[in-house]
């Protein structure tokens, strides 16, 4: 079983993980390469939820693209308000 990350561990991987999505798709490997020598486990970690972040964002997208496509179809859509009531 792995030890359970510190706090310093964790900041250390969300401070590598928000660096890698500001860093262009083309440079990621090169930056984690940099980031993470000697420590797989860092790199192993970043990886996956970089891989969780596209997903999520690739959900979003496709969420809002398929409301917009509604909203713009107007018929029973015309005029109704989307997410929770006020």
């Amino acid at each position: 079983m792995a030890p359970i990350p510190t706090e310093g561990r964790w900041r250390r991987v969300e401070a590598l993980f928000q660096d890698a999505l500001d860093c262009p798709e083309a440079d990621r490997a090169a930056l984690l390469d940099a980031e993470t020598a000697g420590d797989p486990d860092l790199r192993r970690e970043v990886e996956e939820m970089l891989a969780h972040a596209g997903d999520a964002a690739q959900r979003i997208a496709r969420s809002i693209g398929s409301l917009a496509q509604m909203a713009s179809l107007g018929g029973e859509w015309a005029g109704r308000r989307v997410g929770p009531a006020a």
